[in-house]
């Protein structure tokens, strides 16, 4: 079995990165009020599981994670969302390095790796809460409105960042498990189950 990236590998990753990003596209429709933004990572991390199980599972080859991970953090740096991008490379690198240690053939360590991608990509979310009036001054000079900007502000604690993270994790374990449920014959084939 050959070990390198091949070119149908790569057409594979990028069909899965596509259906990824069309997923946290869809999850945009939570920035509509202050709470809901606050619950993108969660939201964005429940729809797209399927996407990087499917992605993990078929592409067992050192790289694929990486290659999504800066595919995706570069989308987040063209949407504005700058700081997203490092927490996402970072923790798809890490992600890479345990689910090529487990051997592709663990479920659990992909489940994991795609928790903790979806618990640092709120990483973006770090300029609200340690710089919290600038970032509340570029959302009002951006054309947020006050209620919006005002609601923020309320949310911006290290309490509501540990919801965040909590219920980040909780969604993303949710959608994979979803995933292995539905993908449970493609999984098996794969011998991730």
């Amino acid at each position: 079995m050959n070990n390198k990236l091949q070119g149908k590998d790569l057409i594979t990753i990028g069909i899965y990165t596509a259906l990824y990003i069309v997923a946290i596209f869809v999850a945009s429709v939570a920035n509509v009020t202050p709470l809901t933004f606050m619950f993108y990572p969660a939201i964005s991390s429940l729809l797209g599981a399927v996407f990087f199980v499917m992605l993990a599972t078929k592409v067992q080859k050192f790289g694929a994670v990486i290659i999504w991970g800066v595919i995706v953090g570069l989308l987040y740096l063209v949407l504005g969302m700058a700081l997203t991008l490092p927490f996402f490379v970072v923790s798809a690198i890490i992600a890479q390095f345990i689910i090529s240690k487990s051997g592709y053939k663990s479920m659990k360590a992909t489940i994991g790796s795609y928790i903790l991608i979806s618990v640092f990509s709120i990483g973006g979310y770090g300029q609200l809460f340690l710089f919290t009036d600038q970032y509340l001054e570029e959302a009002a000079r951006r054309g947020l409105s006050d209620a919006f900007v005002s609601g923020l502000e309320s949310y911006s604690t290290i309490a509501f960042l540990l919801i965040m993270i909590v219920v980040t994790a909780i969604c993303a374990l949710l959608g994979c498990l979803f995933a292995k449920a539905v993908l449970k014959k493609h999984l098996s084939k794969a011998g991730v189950l």
